[in-house]
């Protein structure tokens, strides 16, 4: 692992080294457990790159210290080796950034205590005063491209940063390239508020069809993070063939996944489309099975309000599926507002979980 000492005092006068040398508060990672797999799930990413961003702009807003300890917890998030895989092993990588410096354990086979070591031990780069320095993510995406043949298996780049990179156009250019000949999913985690930092992760996450992207604010628990990273990692086992038995029934064997949705909001974003992909693909295997879509709301806002929401996002869904082929006829879609809550209402993470939609299979 390559690393550079973030900040080194040596001749500098001791008021140039209080400023260059003065720590962010350290913010602990959550304590996530391993992502499980359900029965009909494996894991279809088979290299994943955690990147985190250790420019001076983290420095200036004070967002390393959330960012890094996202980072810390997504990796504990990853599943064990033989929790459900299309393959028996799969690799991983920890790079921090700032101007020319790198702290980097290279793509190898997954082994959680060198990616957290990795991580703990990541500080600011890019100054000798450890204040950071600029964000060249042209050129670590094109270093990550350097690790991936075109052979290579589904890869996933989880990035941690602002969104704020010094060559934003150049950054996407190059995430194009990569994009050729390999497939790549790019899912950008904003630390930070920035306008423009969000609207570049959006256009990064949609260079490829299974791309996301989303704010921290909403990654505020250990379920959150581990929800999130399955989102990325999950894929849906084909059904087993029984020879001479008759067609077991839809609703019996069929779980489906539902999603969720932004505050008033009732659009399927890409971690949501995802999902429901793997969804089309499980009820293209019951050709007479019957969707229901049941949408729900949190209780901010009037009874009447949050009832239209619920049936706009049931519709959304709906319309979704209807897009992958799937017979409008047979899809059934209901708004419930408020009812029927999976959580309280009076914290963010409890409303967040209620804005959603359900499926369900029948026959």
């Amino acid at each position: 692992m390559k690393a550079r000492i973030p900040c080194t005092v040596g001749s500098l006068v001791l008021a140039l080294v209080a400023v260059g040398c003065a720590k962010l508060p350290r913010e602990e990672p959550l304590a996530v457990a391993p992502v499980r797999f359900d029965e009909r799930e494996l894991r279809q990413i088979s290299n994943f790159f955690i990147v985190l961003d250790a420019s001076s702009s983290m420095r200036k807003k004070k967002t390393f210290p959330r960012a890094k300890a996202l980072a810390t917890s997504f990796v504990m998030a990853l599943p064990d080796e033989s929790e459900r895989a299309s393959s028996r092993s799969y690799n991983a990588s920890f790079i921090a950034f700032g101007g020319k410096d790198r702290l980097e354990l290279p793509l190898q086979p997954f082994d959680r205590h060198k990616l957290l070591a990795a991580a703990e031990s990541a500080a600011l780069l890019g100054s000798p005063l450890g204040t950071g320095g600029m964000s060249p993510l042209h050129r670590v995406l094109a270093e990550i491209g350097q690790q991936v043949d075109v052979e290579s298996r589904d890869t996933a780049v989880m990035l941690f940063t602002d969104g704020l990179p010094d060559q934003p156009e150049k950054a996407l250019a190059v995430a194009r390239e990569l994009t050729h000949d390999r497939k790549i999913c790019f899912n950008g985690i904003q630390v930070g508020s920035a306008a423009a930092g969000a609207e570049f992760l959006r256009k990064l996450a949609a260079i490829s069809p299974c791309g996301s992207s989303r704010n921290a604010a909403s990654l505020g628990s250990a379920q959150d993070v581990q929800r999130y990273a399955k989102s990325v990692m999950v894929g849906t086992a084909p059904l087993p063939a029984v020879a001479a038995a008759p067609p077991a029934s839809c609703a019996a064997t069929i779980r489906l996944r539902g999603i969720q949705f932004g505050f008033d909001k009732a659009v399927v974003d890409d971690a949501g489309a995802a999902v429901l992909d793997a969804a089309v693909e499980v009820i293209s295997g019951c050709p007479g099975a019957r969707l229901q879509v049941d949408g729900y709301t949190d209780s901010t806002g009037s009874d009447p309000y949050n009832q239209g929401l619920s049936q706009r996002r049931a519709a959304a869904v709906r319309d979704y599926f209807v897009s992958k082929g799937m017979a409008a006829d047979r899809i059934a879609a209901q708004g419930y507002g408020k009812d029927n809550p999976v959580a309280g209402n009076e914290t963010p993470d409890g409303r967040a979980r209620n804005r959603r939609v359900e499926l369900s299979v029948h026959d």
